[in-house]
């Protein structure tokens, strides 16, 4: 069997489109013989784009090595991106994911909207030990020091904190102890939020993000999504639901829209996937 594949970057991240629609594929040996391809970094996303009984197509997201990835978010605009130049779909389409069905939509500017859902601060759904209620700034102790951690769910769990220097050198080892902090017995996806000023720009945010099992990842719309949803519940000056969010990403920035009741969380995004290598097939 042939598999045509893609390799695509957008906003600093890597992805692989793999094409499996009408096709019935085992996906271990799948991820493992990309993994093999000269041409593919381990920290490219292999994004297995594949039939849907209940929308225009559904994804598989893996990393390199055969784990799955839960992180989705970023990748449904990069699928939705993929079947529009193939003419596989019109503007608006609906992509199944392991946590629900998608909907997306190519606006006037040229950028995919997507309906995130809901976000919620719960700590059972986090989850965190040990703690009740929602997580919204509430003191978790890391290196000896108290830390005001908010944590919300989107795709995954989020674990923000705020930060004076995005560039500071402890901001790893700072991510690896909270990600494998005891208090989140599922672990937990780190994002570093930089304090805003007053007189800063308003509904502009900067942050890094941190994968729990992976490291920092340079582009994350359910991350985006839950620091936002922080901000608004913390009524922070600088940040105005129900008016356009601007995420800035170390290497690029998304737009998100988000009420302050957190219902509806809508991420925008303008997503250039620049074809690294041409498509190729991979014998299977």
């Amino acid at each position: 069997m042939n598999i045509e594949f893609t390799k695509t970057e957008s906003c600093g991240a890597g992805f692989i489109c793999v094409d499996c629609l009408y096709k019935s594929l085992d996906f271990p040996s799948l991820i493992k013989k990309l993994s093999y391809h000269k041409d593919i970094s381990e920290k490219d996303s292999i994004i297995c784009i594949c039939n849907s009984r209940k929308a225009h197509a559904k994804i598989e997201v893996f990393f390199t090595d055969g784990s799955k990835n839960p992180l989705w978010g970023s990748e449904i605009f990069c699928c939705a991106q993929y079947l529009k130049e193939k003419g596989l779909s019109e503007d608006s389409l609906n992509i199944e994911t392991d946590r629900g069905i998608k909907s997306l939509h190519l606006n006037e500017e040229g950028l995919w909207e997507a309906e995130m859902g809901k976000v919620s601060f719960a700590s059972h759904e986090i989850p965190v030990s040990g703690m009740h209620g929602n997580i919204i700034s509430r003191p978790i102790m890391v290196n000896y020091r108290a830390w005001p951690a908010s944590c919300a769910v989107v795709d995954d769990s989020y674990c923000v904190l705020p930060i004076d220097d995005l560039n500071s050198p402890d901001i790893e080892n700072l991510a690896l102890a909270f990600e494998n902090n005891s208090v989140f017995p599922e672990k937990i996806n780190v994002i570093f939020n930089q304090i805003k000023k007053p007189r800063e720009r308003k509904n502009n945010i900067k942050i890094r993000v941190w994968q729990k099992g992976r490291g920092e990842i340079p582009f994350c719309a359910g991350g985006a999504c839950a620091v936002c949803a922080v901000d608004v519940s913390m009524n922070v000056k600088t940040i105005k639901p129900d008016k356009p969010i601007t995420v800035n990403f170390p290497q690029g920035s998304m737009t998100v829209l988000i009420n302050d009741e957190w219902e509806n969380c809508q991420a925008f995004a303008s997503v250039k996937l620049e074809t690294v290598l041409p498509s190729q097939i991979l014998s299977f």
